[in-house]
């Protein structure tokens, strides 16, 4: 009877609720409901964790999710790993080429900052295809499409930790940040003896904790790279044109639904862009007045360092 309900999240009028000692689910009216009135129930504030199966709530209700990552996510339960395997070995390893927080890239030389290196790959091959680890989720918006608001919650934290990671350094956590990485691997590792073969991790949480202002800042910048690879992936499509585009559709037919999907997923991706361009400002304001401008802390790039030593071509087969 569960399943015969339509969804709506502002708009619902019966609740359920699972009662344990009976084993069956309890249906009752949240309010009075007429005769003949459509019956809703309401997935609470995630609904945006069904958009994949293509339910919407079609009114810019429900709370949205999007993917932010820069490497092929696989799907365990339907691909087998081995297929991407080589490949999502190499998309990692463009990850650690940025070398954030070292003014010179790492090379086998550096042994210390090559073997925190060589944990932090570890790491993320472990969590590489958890979806929830490279999305974020954000509240429902305004409707207008020129809307400039940034709604934000906690439904970032997720992305933003694994940003950390991504640009954590071996000085990060008051020098601690090596057996940090040990911990987390150990946390994953056992959280996964055990699981079915399909497990993709979904069971725990990645909890890299705030760092420094140099950490919190290399992770806006992976947070601010992460938004803008993945707008690049539309093909330089806004969430201005898909808007425009559902306008002729008939609202909840396929098309409009895909349209609708679409566009809340690029504005989702648009909007934690901006909400990354607007930390850096603050962070380059307070820089500036702190004179750390020249800080090593605070040191990214732009271009990639070179794979150009045994270790570092390892990591793109091993």
């Amino acid at each position: 009877v569960v399943d015969c309900l339509n969804g709506h999240h502002t708009k619902h009028n019966v609740q359920y609720k699972y009662l344990p000692e009976t084993k069956k689910y309890y249906l009752y009216a949240s309010e009075e409901i007429s005769e003949g009135s459509e019956l809703f129930a309401s997935y609470g504030d995630r609904a945006d964790l069904y958009a994949t199966y293509g339910f919407v709530n079609g009114d810019f209700s429900e709370r949205t999710a999007t993917l932010a990552a820069a490497h092929t996510i696989i799907d365990r339960r339907v691909v087998s790993e081995q297929k991407y395997a080589s490949e999502q070995k190499k998309q990692i390893l463009r990850y650690l080429q940025f070398d954030d927080g070292y003014k010179n890239c790492v090379t086998d030389d550096n042994v210390v900052a090559m073997e925190f290196k060589t944990l932090k790959r570890e790491l993320l091959l472990l969590i590489l295809n958890d979806y929830k680890k490279w999305s974020a989720s954000l509240p429902a918006r305004d409707k207008d499409p020129e809307s400039t608001s940034i709604p934000i919650d906690d439904g970032i934290n997720q992305l933003v930790s694994t940003c950390r990671l991504l640009g954590l350094s071996h000085r990060d956590y008051d020098g601690t940040a090596t057996e940090v990485l040990r911990e987390k691997i150990r946390e994953i590792e056992e959280a996964k003896k055990g699981a079915p073969h399909d497990y993709n991790g979904e069971t725990y949480f990645l909890v890299m904790k705030r760092g420094e202002k140099g950490l919190e800042y290399r992770a806006v910048i992976w947070l601010y790279r992460l938004a803008a690879e993945s707008l690049q992936k539309w093909g330089g499509l806004s969430s201005t044109e898909i808007h425009d585009d559902m306008a002729p559709l008939v609202p909840n037919s396929k098309k409009w639904i895909a349209a609708y999907i679409k566009y809340q997923e690029l504005k989702t991706l648009e909007t934690l862009k901006l909400y990354a361009e607007h930390l850096l400002h603050q962070y380059n304001d307070d820089r500036k007045a702190a004179g750390d401008e020249d800080s090593e802390d605070y040191f990214y790039r732009n271009d990639l360092c070179p794979v150009n030593t045994p270790k570092l071509k390892a990591m793109a087969y091993e």
